[in-house]
């Protein structure tokens, strides 16, 4: 594997207490998490930002947004991820590492967590996307479309399969609602170039294979039950799949062994909360729980 990942580092100017290394979500890209990682440094932490495969600067043309690979694709995200984390530690030396995933991303860091767990000290969850009954059959469509028509190619049907339902429940709202009650932030999102795409055939069979990796808890290496797992999403985000969704996430999560669990759900907040009108108090949150641990 030799891809060129775009990364961005932030260095604190106060002494050092940690590094993060965030996992941005679906058709989006690192820079969108500046403010956070920002506000990170600026609290004593270091941070490690980069666009995943297929995702920003990373893709080397607009053919290559949403598309990991010919062969083993959701496996070269976990990889690239495992990857930054060791750039990370050698960066930032002698240091707690704390993993943030977003959505997508949030997959990516559980198969992490469940194949190198010793590259993190905590974990944080944002807006995890739950194991539902559509996810076989979706893969194996995406499968068929992949030899039908190849695998860069782009179904409609396929991405209304998957998120079709997201938007029903926010009316006539502008595309996207779902995402956040923030409209500036829904705007931005639209208006962004290396925003909203839609997957290739292969990409959603990749990302779908990861669900289903982390669901199988079988074959978890587990190496400290006690360590920490936040997870942090808006009640009206559709991704989580509701109560019985964030159960099914947090029980994928304990059959393996974990037990130090925590999970914090915010009211008038969808999808992407480090957007939300509510974003500040997120930020805060986030470190406070952080602060928590004593992993020293």
């Amino acid at each position: 594997m030799n891809v060129n990942i775009a990364t961005s580092i932030y260095h604190p100017n106060i002494p050092l207490k940690g590094v993060f290394v965030i996992i941005h979500g679906m058709s989006e890209h690192r820079k969108r998490y500046d403010d956070f990682a920002k506000f990170l440094s600026e609290n004593g932490y270091g941070v490690f930002t980069y666009d995943q495969i297929g995702h920003g600067e990373t893709a080397s043309s607009n053919e290559e947004l949403g598309y990991f690979g010919k062969k083993d694709g959701f496996k070269s995200l976990v990889y690239y991820a495992y990857h930054m984390c060791l750039e990370a530690k050698k960066e930032f030396k002698d240091v707690p590492l704390y993993v943030f995933g977003h959505s997508m991303g949030s997959i990516v860091a559980r198969s992490l967590l469940k194949n190198h767990p010793d590259v993190m000290q905590a974990l944080i969850l944002s807006g995890p996307p739950n194991y539902q009954l559509l996810v076989r059959p979706g893969r194996a469509f995406s499968k068929i479309l992949c030899f039908i028509q190849g695998d860069k190619k782009r179904n409609k049907y396929l991405k209304g399969m998957i998120f079709g339902n997201f938007g029903k429940q926010f009316g006539s709202e502008v595309e996207n609602s779902w995402l956040s009650v923030n409209k500036e932030n829904v705007l931005n999102y639209n208006n962004d170039e290396l925003c909203g795409f839609n997957f290739t055939n292969k990409g959603y069979y990749d990302m779908l294979t990861g669900l289903l990796d982390i669901h199988d808890t079988n074959h978890y290496l587990v190496n400290n039950t006690s360590k920490p797992i936040l997870i942090v999403a808006g009640k009206d985000d559709p991704v989580i799949g509701k109560d019985s969704g964030i159960k099914t996430t947090i029980k994928d999560l304990e059959k393996p062994g974990y037990k130090n669990i925590e999970l914090k759900l915010y009211e008038n907040a969808r999808h992407e909360l480090l957007f939300e009108n509510i974003h500040e108090e997120v930020y805060k949150d986030i470190l406070e729980w952080v602060k928590k641990f004593d992993f020293n």
